[in-house]
């Protein structure tokens, strides 16, 4: 076992003994950690952000925000797809004795999958509006945290997860300013049936 390793599970079990002693905790920890709550309030965001701006220029940079996010969420699938066809990671509930307070995922424990989509979002909405985007980068890494908390994931899958995830949102910014030509024509095509 590397030094890593070591650290990754001594971490992982430091947050993980806490299950149980809380019931409270628990509850907000299996709801924080599911595969719906905060991806679908995140997308909600993402939606309302796509309509919202005072003038036309704050509604673009929202919608600059919005096709940010989505073009970082395939990258980040792409690129966690490609991760676990070349490495897989048991999860932590398999090797470790854990509490686990989710269902069993069988897919790698690395990288986050969850962390890097919902990173990549919140990442990609700062960049261009700050204010919702620091909200929606906090809720993401509660998403992070809570995994780990509940069993599913080691801290450095989170870490992982978040690194994918700035990459991508990364590579998305500099993709659509490079070539704005094409989401400008979007955004046209979709205001003149009032989609935007």
């Amino acid at each position: 076992m590397s030094f890593f390793e070591k650290i990754d599970q001594t971490v992982f079990l430091w947050i993980n003994e806490s299950v149980g002693r809380f019931s409270l905790l628990d509850q907000f920890a299996e709801l924080a950690a599911s595969d719906y709550l905060i991806p679908v309030a995140i997308s909600l965001v993402l939606l309302g952000l796509w309509f919202s701006g005072d003038t036309s220029s704050s509604r673009t940079t929202n919608q600059f925000a919005v096709m940010t996010a989505i073009v970082a969420v395939v990258i980040a699938n792409l690129v966690v797809e490609a991760s676990n066809e070349v490495f897989f990671r048991a999860r932590p509930y398999e090797i470790l004795d854990s509490n686990v307070l989710f269902y069993k995922p069988t897919d790698s424990s690395f990288p986050s999958n969850p962390t890097a989509v919902g990173l990549a979002m919140g990442l990609s909405v700062w960049f261009w509006n700050k204010k919702p985007g620091r909200i929606l980068i906090v809720i993401a890494l509660l998403l992070g945290i809570a995994r780990v908390y509940v069993g599913v994931c080691y801290p450095f899958d989170v870490v992982g997860g978040a690194t994918i995830a700035l990459g991508a949102t990364l590579l998305s910014k500099r993709l659509l300013t490079r070539f704005q030509l094409l989401p400008l024509t979007l955004l046209r095509s979709v205001r003149s049936i009032f989609l935007a």
